[in-house]
């Protein structure tokens, strides 16, 4: 059985789960993903892109259809005037 253990600290998320090793020994394993000042999505897209991986959820390349997570405009959003008149 596969878990995991998700908490939001107050710079981002840490998730805790835990492997056999090769002794047959239980290794409890941690890992950290912070926020980042420059960018609010960052942490959460990180989290949701480490969660398709330890679960193996993305699929291949090679697969018909495959899960993955996509940046977009907000539907209400109007950038600053200034970035209106920025050529691209």
């Amino acid at each position: 059985m596969w878990s995991v253990r998700i908490n939001r600290a107050g710079n981002g998320f840490r998730m805790n789960w835990e492997e056999e090793g090769e002794d047959g020994m239980t290794l409890h394993q941690e890992e950290v993903i912070q926020d980042d000042e420059q960018d609010e999505l960052h942490a959460g897209e990180e989290l949701l892109w480490w969660v398709m991986n330890y679960f193996d959820l993305g699929g291949s390349k090679f697969d018909k259809k495959r899960l993955g997570i996509a940046r977009r405009q907000g539907e209400k959003y109007e950038p600053p005037e200034k970035a209106k008149n920025e050529k691209v």
